[in-house]
């Protein structure tokens, strides 16, 4: 149960998992025409002045942008038990 055999990824073959890197360049190319450095690096300055006026959603944004966001952690307490038993398998 549970039990996949190697290579088994479950996916369509052929049109499942990432896409290719020049797929992802060929965007990047669109996405730096539409819109281009400097109307970003204006969106930026726009942005970090709403900060500097006290903007908070403004302020969690740009944190985001340029430091990521922070990993969740999740604290788990009780007491886990295993059983590891040997010999043959039975499916």
């Amino acid at each position: 149960m549970g039990y996949r055999s190697t290579g088994n990824s479950g996916g369509k073959k052929g049109r499942s998992g990432r896409k290719p890197k020049s797929v992802e360049r060929g965007l990047l190319q669109i996405l730096d025409k539409a819109w281009p450095e400097h109307k970003r690096i204006k969106f930026f300055e726009m942005l970090a002045a709403r900060v500097d006026e006290g903007d908070i959603e403004a302020g969690k944004y740009l944190v985001t942008y340029v430091y990521g966001k922070p990993q969740e952690s999740h604290n788990v307490e009780g007491v886990l038990a295993v059983k590891v038993m040997y010999g043959k398998r039975n499916d």
